[in-house]
């Protein structure tokens, strides 16, 4: 069975093409070195001097890190479902300073995509499946371009949003692989 990384099939159900490519090729330069300076940061490593466009996101991100996280299991693993033939990178795993194992992805879009519960479900049933610590749930935290405090949604329904994920799952490799 071909292994699909989660973003694949949910990517269909988000339209960009509205957007000018110029404007999409910023916002993803930007995602990725919000990602990586994000990722650095979680995992105790130098951060080089950032682009100002990435700055405040960061600055965002890392105040609420030293608020809200107690201590980091992973950053960016591999995780896999060999059974139903997906894997996923979610961004950290995390214990709260409320006792909760939290299953995070970072944002950099202001508005929120019906994409991200579905995606976060899926990154919670692999942590739950790979990892030995027990997590909670998953959230998506929303950092913010002028570095003010960061925006964090915990999704509740974790079985309907990894339901949704599983049909967009089945529909893609039917559509794109099973031929």
């Amino acid at each position: 069975m071909e292994m699909i990384r989660v973003t694949q099939p949910l990517s269909v159900y988000a339209d960009f093409s509205h957007i000018p490519n110029d404007v999409l090729q910023n916002a993803a330069r930007r995602g990725t070195a919000v990602h990586s300076a994000c990722a650095a940061y979680a995992d105790g490593l130098f951060i080089p001097p950032l682009e100002d466009d990435v700055a405040g996101f960061f600055d965002s991100f890392t105040a609420w890190f030293d608020m809200y996280v107690e201590r980091v299991y992973f950053v960016e693993e591999e995780l896999a479902d060999p059974t139903l033939g997906f894997y996923g990178h979610p961004d950290i795993g995390c214990r709260l300073v409320d006792g909760r194992n939290m299953i995070i992805d970072y944002k950099t879009p202001v508005a929120a995509s019906k994409t991200w519960a579905p995606q976060t479900s899926a990154y919670l049933h692999l942590a739950r499946l790979n990892r030995s610590e027990p997590y909670d749930g998953s959230m998506v935290l929303q950092p913010r371009k002028d570095g003010k405090p960061a925006k964090a949604t915990t999704y509740q329904y974790h079985n309907e949003a990894f339901s949704i994920f599983l049909s967009a799952l089945n529909a893609y490799r039917y559509f794109n692989i099973d031929k």
